[in-house]
């Protein structure tokens, strides 16, 4: 986790930096220049929120983590704010331009990952657990501030709009940071639900059809083993849509993985290979159908 904490911090201060600047540069748009330094102040906030729980940890043994921010994701996230800060250095950078860099890294897997490691770190003090709200206020002040200039990108309608989705995930999971972070992975893939126990999930796959499942094995009232296994009573279609998600050491359980051939990944995962995973599953069905 102390990993992801320090990759956070340095992200945020980048961020910070680049929109101060940008308020700076763009001094003459009085309302826009306004925004991009309240961005700023709010991204500085993030930053000491990172700070205390780096603090806290010092001296304890270090909470694992349940992902692992790969290369990929980091550079994902990265490159539209050194794209941004390269524009405003070399000063080509407009102003629709600087509105398609905030939109692309704030509602990219940054701000996902940052929620996902003050979930977990909740139990050190309550501004960890104030700042999911803040996080979804943050997104909703951005698209809502930005939908008011011509300039606005034009997705950001789709970041405002509910979506009818063709494709349906299921996210079987009782640790709540990880099923918020898996959310927000796919969020932009399908609709996504969330089921907190492996009779939860039973439920909801009685009731609705998923295109894909992400479970956990070890799990509350019924382990994901279980829940694998009265699913296909269910709909036998669901041992090719089934994922695990699992950090279980029981060798009983990952035999039962190897010898089905059920996809297992275990945790932590990079979460590219988790998005890959998923992709696989949901081309997989589309090549049958």
């Amino acid at each position: 986790m102390k990993d992801i904490l320090n990759w956070l911090e340095g992200v945020e201060q980048s961020a910070a930096d680049l929109y101060r600047k940008a308020s700076e540069i763009f001094s003459c748009d009085s309302r826009f220049s306004a925004f991009l330094n309240l961005l700023a102040e709010e991204e500085l906030e993030h930053q000491r929120l990172i700070n205390t729980a780096v603090e806290l940890m010092e001296g304890k043994t270090e909470q694992e983590s349940g992902i692992i921010v790969d290369e990929k994701i980091r550079a994902k996230v990265e490159a539209p704010l050194e794209k941004a800060k390269a524009g405003l250095d070399a000063g080509t950078m407009t102003k629709a331009a600087m509105m398609e860099s905030v939109v692309e890294a704030e509602f990219s897997e940054w701000n996902d990952i940052f929620l996902y490691a003050m979930e977990t770190l909740k139990g050190e003090g309550r501004q960890f657990q104030a700042a999911a709200s803040e996080i979804v206020q943050h997104r909703k002040e951005i698209a809502v501030f930005l939908g008011r200039f011509p300039e606005a990108p034009q997705n950001l309608e789709q970041l405002l709009q509910p979506r009818i989705w063709t494709t349906r995930y299921l996210v079987v999971e009782d640790d709540p940071a990880i099923g918020r972070l898996l959310k927000g992975l796919l969020a932009r893939q399908g609709e996504v639900v969330i089921a907190n126990d492996g009779e939860a999930g039973l439920a909801l796959l009685c009731q609705e059809h998923f295109d894909v499942v992400i479970s956990d094995i070890d799990m509350p009232r019924l382990n994901g083993i279980e829940l694998y296994l009265r699913a296909l009573e269910v709909d036998t279609e669901l041992k090719n849509r089934f994922i695990f998600f699992t950090g279980t050491e029981n060798a009983d359980h990952l035999e039962f993985c190897k010898t089905t051939g059920v996809t297992c990944l275990r945790k932590p995962s990079p979460l590219t290979k988790i998005r890959g995973a998923v992709s696989a599953v949901t081309e997989k069905k589309l090549a049958i159908n």
